[in-house]
């Protein structure tokens, strides 16, 4: 680490994933500065006008994205000391050697846990049982929030924030999928469906995950109507009932 006190840029459309990650990152480097940016485009403007010791980026964003994105990253860079580029999302293996081949050290998964970043700053440090301790979240749950609760170490009050922040937005993201696909708008269905992903992966709620990832990969006249049909309305149809469950746990959390 060039210093004591590294710049930190966080990379991400979704607002929640730079929270999560830059509140995670400061309990550990309690003296980082960490920059937030929400497109490619920004990031490469914050980068002319600062030199950072870390680079966490998603991989899928709006605009510049995927392997252009991390080369463009790793070009900008150059002027800084060893900056680290390090790619963060829920991809194929094959799109993760593409983007370690773009430049990217390595590639974290989506949500980012502390050990990692652990092993990332200081070195492994924990033993495999520990790494192991947080079992995969229920797959028949439409939420799982004990994902979301270890994840935030039952901190039940950054819990509560971080929901609150899913209820604003959730629901009319999950009802506009529905919208946008009425209208074959395939570009925001896909970015739509890369959005609800990230937040499904929080929630823990993996079935909903699943179908949100199948959209991201939907090709205009190769993709099967019907097949896009069934899960667009599987996911639109859960928005009330993700919307009260929401509301149910902020409830439960904010008198914990």
């Amino acid at each position: 680490m060039a210093t004591m006190q590294p710049n930190i840029l966080i990379i991400d459309d979704d607002r929640v994933s730079q929270i999560y990650l830059g509140e995670l990152i400061g309990t550990l480097l309690p003296g980082a500065s960490i920059v937030k940016a929400d497109s490619g485009e920004k990031a490469l403007d914050l980068i002319n006008r600062t030199d950072f010791d870390f680079v966490f980026s998603d991989i899928r964003m709006p605009g510049l994205s995927g392997e252009s994105l991390f080369e463009e990253l790793v070009k900008a860079t150059k002027k800084c000391e060893n900056c680290r580029i390090y790619a963060i999302s829920g991809i194929s293996e094959q799109d993760t050697l593409n983007i370690r081949n773009a430049g990217a050290v390595a590639v974290l998964r989506k949500p980012v846990e502390k050990f990692r970043l652990e092993e990332l700053f200081f070195g492994n440090v924990r033993s495999e049982s520990e790494k192991n301790k947080f079992s995969a979240a229920n797959k028949e749950s439409l939420i799982d929030p004990q994902k979301i609760i270890k994840l935030y170490e039952y901190n039940y009050d950054k819990v509560a924030q971080i929901l609150k922040l899913y209820q604003q937005t959730l629901p009319d993201q999950m009802n506009r999928l529905q919208i946008e696909w009425d209208a074959r708008n395939y570009e925001e269905v896909r970015n739509l469906g890369h959005s609800l992903k990230n937040s499904f992966t929080y929630l823990g709620a993996d079935m909903l995950k699943d179908k949100a990832h199948s959209l991201e990969e939907i090709i205009e006249e190769l993709t099967e109507i019907t097949y896009v049909d069934s899960i667009v309305k599987d996911i639109s149809g859960a928005s009330r009932g993700i919307e009260k469950k929401i509301a149910e746990l902020i409830e439960s959390y904010e008198h914990k």
